[in-house]
């Protein structure tokens, strides 16, 4: 009798086992079904943070427990590491605590200023289990008020660094997890790690577009790409330019009696014209002005010829606004005249703005001279006044002689300033026999 009761209690307890181990498999085949479902719509879907509410529902009902939480550890605003619900599921009666304060900038330093157990675990890539009878302290504390009995956290790391993680609650019975399990849990977690790193890609993918947009508006295509690539696009620094005033003459009279859509076609036009001679030499467009722009020589970097290029930028610029007057006087439109002002001084230069707004500036008493020459241009009819600081540089930098090219103005105030400045002046046009000689003179 007694041996048939010991066979009846080892078929019962065998039946437990298999009964048990039926459970499990049925549970961790729903985790995967749950797990292969989040990484379809994580791969198909960018918006990683918009599936969270539905990938954390299937994880918890496939997993059997009553929360799921996915926390991200951050700094609050006095610096100090705190961590902070983002997103949750709980099944029937039970509150959410992704809305509730109190699970938002959560300390994670104890009073002596260290980093709690957890935490410190957590940061190691460590899957951490716990049951109700085996913790103490403030976190039996927390159990208790969330009703936990068995809880398991996965860490979600993010190019090796903690960046939060998920969290487990049953609020049943004391769970013990396999190593399937944990396997399969952090395979949820790495998902979503993946898709932490895929967003932050996208956003420096999308800012680096962005600078290049920006700086594209300024510099030549290769300048843009080096400046990206040694980061120095944002460096503040001052050094020595030569700055580039240019304006239409008479533009407001010219296109007062036509429509907005061909003023702005005719400024197009004209732009079209020009500043393909700031980049041909090696100018930098640093920004256009109503019916005109500013140029600089010698951004992003001080050059050998800054001060002959811009002479020479000047001049082809001139020599192309005549031909161009060419064409429109063959077609009965009025001619239009461009005055440029140059001037070579010392400017900061870097990226100013808010973060909303930022642009690259040149700034200092350089610009300010060279807008006035521009100005002066009308005064004396001519198309290009420079100041002896310019043509001084370009006869150091290239041995170029400015004689039949440009002619001495002699010393002239300039509105605003004080002292006296030595001026050459150009008019719009060339004799045609000293056209050869100013290519040689201020080769490259």
């Amino acid at each position: 009798m007694q041996r048939i009761t010991e066979d009846q209690g080892e078929q019962g307890s065998h039946s437990h086992g298999m009964s048990a181990s039926m459970a499990e498999l049925t549970r961790r085949t729903a985790m995967l079904s749950a797990v292969a479902y989040m990484a379809t719509r994580i791969v198909a879907e960018p918006a990683w943070r918009d599936l969270m509410p539905d990938l954390l529902e299937r994880l918890g009902q496939a997993t059997e427990m009553s929360r799921v939480t996915l926390f991200e550890a951050h700094h609050d605003p006095e610096g100090n590491p705190v961590q902070s619900c983002r997103y949750d599921w709980a099944e029937p009666g039970l509150a959410l605590i992704s809305s509730d304060p109190r699970y938002q900038n959560m300390p994670l330093l104890e009073a002596d200023g260290s980093l709690e157990e957890w935490t410190r675990r957590r940061m190691r890539g460590e899957i951490i289990t716990a049951n109700l009878s085996e913790v103490t302290g403030y976190a039996r504390q927390v159990f208790l008020e969330h009703g936990t009995h068995g809880f398991v956290s996965v860490p979600i790391m993010v190019a090796g660094k903690w960046w939060g993680f998920l969290g487990f609650d049953d609020c049943h019975i004391e769970r013990q997890w396999s190593s399937a399990e944990i396997d399969v849990l952090k395979t949820a977690a790495g998902l979503i790690s993946a898709a932490i790193e895929r967003e932050r890609a996208e956003k420096l993918a999308q800012e680096a577009e962005s600078r290049r947009a920006k700086l594209a508006r300024y510099f030549s295509p290769n300048i843009v790409e080096e400046l990206l690539s040694l980061g120095e696009e944002s460096k503040t620094r001052t050094q020595t330019v030569t700055v580039l005033f240019a304006d239409i003459w008479g533009f407001t009279r010219a296109s007062s009696g036509l429509p907005g859509t061909q003023v702005m076609s005719l400024l197009r036009e004209f732009l079209s014209v020009v500043e393909r001679s700031v980049f041909e030499n090696h100018g930098t467009l640093d920004k256009f002005l109503g019916d005109g722009f500013m140029a600089t020589f010698g951004t992003p970097w001080v050059g050998p010829q800054d001060a002959t290029n811009a002479l020479r930028c000047a001049c082809q610029m001139v020599d192309k606004v005549a031909g161009w007057n060419e064409r429109r006087a063959a077609s009965g439109l009025p001619e239009l005249y461009i005055g440029v002002g140059i001037h070579r001084g010392e400017v900061v230069l870097g990226e100013i703005g808010s973060e909303r707004r930022l642009e690259f500036a040149v700034i200092g008493d350089a610009v300010n001279v060279a807008s006035r020459l521009q100005e002066m241009t009308r005064n004396f009819q001519l198309a290009i006044v420079a100041s002896d600081d310019v043509i001084a540089a370009a006869r150091s930098e290239s041995g170029w002689v400015t004689r039949d090219v440009f002619r001495p103005l002699g010393p002239h105030e300039l509105r605003g300033r004080d002292g006296r400045f030595r001026l050459w002046g150009r008019a719009a046009t060339v004799r045609a026999s000293i056209q050869p000689r100013l290519g040689s003179e201020m080769g490259a």
